[in-house]
Formats: structure tokens, sequence, C-alpha cells
């Protein structure tokens, strides 16, 4: 599985020079992505796909989530059909539906970072660009030591896992 970092310009001149040392480090093109304000802002970056506004991975979280508490509230019924009309050792089947879904949820938002592009909107909005790198876990250290020492403007703006699905 790969990690998304997002990095915040000030302009396009710096995101250009920030994309070609990422190209110069092994970053293929199509693993870099630009988001700005409109098109004509991100002009000089003509050949990065351009993810406008799309947040897919918000999108997917927020149904799992609905998808997640419906299936909560089917087993708390069985639960009380079972407890009410059967005998109290099947009950232990919605039972444990229930433990087990809450200990994998909490196993999967506990270790799993995530960033979403809601909490860039207001500095895109002023004009500075967000450059999106997807990479190995492995890599991610090397990035960032890159970004620092080389292009000191650059905010991090944080690091979350990432899928092909989400794209």
């Amino acid at each position: 599985m790969k990690r998304r970092l997002y990095f915040l310009l000030p302009d396009v001149a710096h995101a250009g020079r920030i994309v070609t040392d990422f190209e110069g480090a092994g970053v293929p093109r199509q693993h870099i992505h630009a988001i700005g304000r409109d098109i004509a802002s991100i002009q000089g970056l003509q050949k990065i796909p351009m993810r406008r506004g799309l947040d897919r991975a918000y999108w997917f979280e927020w149904w799992w989530w609905r998808i997640n508490l419906g299936i909560l509230f089917i087993a708390l019924f069985a639960l009380a059909a079972l407890l009410l009309w059967s005998p109290s050792y099947v009950a232990f089947v919605p039972l444990a539906v229930i433990a087990i879904t809450f200990v994998l949820g909490a196993l999967f938002a506990t270790r799993m970072p995530n960033v979403h592009l809601d909490e860039f909107q207001t500095a895109i909005t002023h004009g500075e660009i967000l450059i999106m790198t997807d990479m190995p876990r492995d890599r991610i250290a090397g990035i960032e030591d890159l970004v620092r020492h080389r292009h000191p403007e650059a905010t991090l703006g944080g690091a979350c896992w990432m899928t092909a699905a989400f794209q």
C-alpha cells in the first residue's frame, strides 16, 4: 500500500521546481498530482494529472461509516430479537459480530493516518498550490528530507494511506 504526501507551495514556479526534483528522485510523473484554485493557476504544471476537488477517500469513508452504523443497528436488533424469542446461547452470534466489527474498526481507525483535501481548501483559495505524490512507505523519509533541504518554502501538509481504488 502506498502513502500520499501533501505539500503546499506558494506559487506555480515553486511547484514546478519541486515536481522536477521529485522526478529526479525517481518519482514517476503519474504519481504526482497538483491542485490549484483553477486551471489557470496551475497552467505551468500541464503535464501533471489534475485532481481538482476530488477526494474519493473522504466519500469512501463517509459511505462506509454509514454502512457500518447500519450493520450495527441491524445486529443490535437481531440481538434483541434473539434474546426475547430464543435460547440465550444463540444471542452470542450478533454479539460476536458487533464485537468483531468494533475491534476491526478500532484497529483500522487508530493505525491509518488520513488527510482530506478539505484541510487545504483555504490555502488553495488564497492561491497556493497543493502537490500530492504517491509512493511506497519506505521512500517517505527520503522525499521529506529532499523537500526540507531544497524547498524551505514548502509546507508539509501530512501523509496518509492511499490505494488505487480511490483514484
